[in-house]
Parts: structure tokens; sequence; C-alpha cells
């Protein structure tokens, strides 16, 4: 006597198809399961630069220097931040200058909805 496994064969394959096709509609929403990316809107219209200082998707402190359009949004992709980060706008590129014109703390949680934190400078 011969048993067809025919029926099981199909239904492993269409359940391996459906796991597929979840796993890669995942894509970049996952990234959001260990910090979140930063965006800076300038309302000040003579911001050149920001600075943001804290915890990177590694644990680790980093401060690093972005340059921002004056007036306009500034979305600052491909760094991952979490926890307490603050971000300095500066009048002059590079950060530079002996003062910062605006400076603001917030909490960036390790995971919410989606990718972005934003950050509005006056």
């Amino acid at each position: 006597m011969f048993k067809s496994i025919t029926p099981r064969g199909t239904a492993a394959a269409a359940v391996a198809l459906a796991g597929a096709t979840l796993l890669a509609a995942a894509g970049p929403a996952a990234a959001a399961g260990n910090g979140q990316q930063i965006a800076f809107r300038d309302n000040s219209y003579s911001a050149h630069s920001i600075q943001i200082e804290g915890h990177n998707q590694n644990g680790y402190h980093v401060s690093q220097c972005f340059t921002v359009s004056p007036g306009g949004s500034t979305q600052i992709s491909g760094w991952w931040w979490k926890g307490t980060v603050r971000v300095k706008s500066f009048n002059n590129g590079g950060c530079t200058g002996t003062t910062f014109r605006w400076s603001q703390d917030k909490y960036i949680p390790e995971q919410q909805s989606g990718d972005w934190v934003w950050f509005t400078g006056y």
C-alpha cells in the first residue's frame, strides 16, 4: 500500500512561501527594534549644522556633526540612536562657533511604530 504525500508537501510549500513573504515585508520596519533615526526641522531658518550626542544602537556613546538645511527638514539616515540624546544646532557649518544656537534633550525609545524621531529647532 502506498500513501500519497503530495497534499502534505503542497501544504508545507505553501506555509514556507507565506513565511518568506511575511519576512520580506518586514524590511526596514524591523530596524526600529534597536533605536531610531533622527530628523531635524529648522524653524529658526539659520541652522547650518547639528551635533547629535548620545548612545547608538550598539550602546556606544557617540557625538557626531551633521549638515542640515537652514529653514528646512533634514533626515539623518543610517545613524540609529536610543536613550537620552542631545541635539544642538549651530549657525555655522561643521558644528563650529563659540556658542550653539539651540539645544534639546529627548528620550529615544528602542522600539516604536516608525523609524524616525523629530527634533524641531527654534
